[in-house]
């Protein structure tokens, strides 16, 4: 018995028993996806996907994050991730690209980069205020437990952005009045028979017109 042939009916190659069309004639799928977005902070190194600041081990972990939220299928292989070698300055966008397998087709998603500065750099940047904390007639170890605390959060954006010797004292301005605040309490326990207080006074406004207050702590000794 003559064994049977199978034929593509698509380009008329032989196939085996168990296809319905050759390789080149086989239908695909096609891959869905959307851009990538990514957001690099070139004073700290985070990365924000999706209006999330974070940190990763690599440029190539994030994108691979980025890849799984513009790519609506999970089944896909990343072959090669292409990010231009250039200077990297604020307000530079980057036009990067990523090699896609998805049933055996090969894909190229767009992924913009845009270098800035996270919110938290931009306060410490522009000498942002939220508050100040005053020490009036203070020993030096209080100024050095304000300065070692203000450390364990700097990985957080909170910074001291400016910090001047005045009459009687010294003042600390504080980009981040929540911390400032807290701060103050753990000094009122930690340092006891002191003069504490605290007042809210009106700063500013922001864009949508409402009032913005700063905070002042006065701690005396």
């Amino acid at each position: 018995m003559r064994k049977r042939t199978y034929f593509c009916p698509g380009c008329g190659k032989e196939i085996t028993k168990d296809e319905e069309f050759c390789f080149d004639c086989k239908p695909r799928d096609e891959l869905e996806f959307k851009e990538a977005n990514i957001k690099f902070c070139l004073n700290c190194d985070k990365l924000n996907i999706l209006n999330n600041w974070g940190r990763f081990d690599t440029f190539e972990e994030a994108v691979e994050q980025a890849l799984k939220k513009s790519i609506k299928s999970k089944d896909y292989d990343i072959t090669e991730i292409i990010i231009p070698e250039v200077e990297r300055k604020p307000g530079l966008n980057l036009e990067a690209e990523a090699k896609i397998i998805f049933d055996e087709q090969e894909f190229t998603v767009p992924i913009e980069i845009q270098v800035t500065t996270c919110p938290a750099c931009s306060k410490i940047n522009d000498q942002y205020l939220e508050g100040i904390l005053q020490l009036r007639n203070c020993k030096p170890e209080i100024s050095d437990y304000v300065f070692n605390y203000v450390e364990k959060f700097k990985d957080k954006g909170v910074n001291i952005n400016n910090h001047k010797e005045v009459v009687g004292g010294e003042d600390f301005v504080f980009n981040n009045k929540k911390v400032m605040r807290r701060l103050a309490q753990q000094m009122k326990r930690k340092f006891p028979h002191t003069e504490f207080k605290e007042a809210a006074q009106h700063f500013s406004q922001d864009k949508d017109g409402r009032v913005i207050y700063r905070l002042n702590i006065l701690f005396r000794q």
